[in-house]
């Protein structure tokens, strides 16, 4: 059944080969504490061909934003890379923030339940 699932609804797992579309009613947009600091670290330095890929699949995108967090780009062991980004100094200045809580948390919520819902 679980295998029937992943192949009706393989598109999902797939990795992304564009940026979502701009939607202007559901930009995102970060209150910050009044008169807080921009937040604009200077970025590693990075081999040209790995940016150059990602902009290529339109992972990323040129940005003309004042801010700016430190990325790093993480070799995984399969031989690919994955994009995280440090957004710690951001946060410390963000109003009405919630941390991402813990999986064992989460599970534990779930504990004794037999039926699930995701909304969308």
């Amino acid at each position: 059944m679980i295998k029937k699932l992943l192949e009706e609804f393989d598109d999902i797992f797939l990795d992304p080969d564009r940026l979502p579309p701009f939607r202007s009613d559901h930009n995102h947009k970060i209150p910050l504490i009044l008169g807080a600091n921009l937040v604009n670290k200077r970025l590693y330095r990075y081999a040209k061909s790995y940016i150059q890929d990602y902009l290529k699949i339109v992972v990323i995108q040129n940005n003309n934003s004042p801010y700016g967090s430190l990325i790093v780009l993480v070799g995984k062991t399969d031989g690919t890379w994955k994009l995280c980004v440090e957004y710690r100094d951001l946060h410390k200045y963000t109003v009405n923030k919630f941390h991402i809580p813990l999986v064992d948390d989460l599970l534990d919520k779930l504990q004794g339940s037999s039926t699930y819902k995701k909304y969308i």
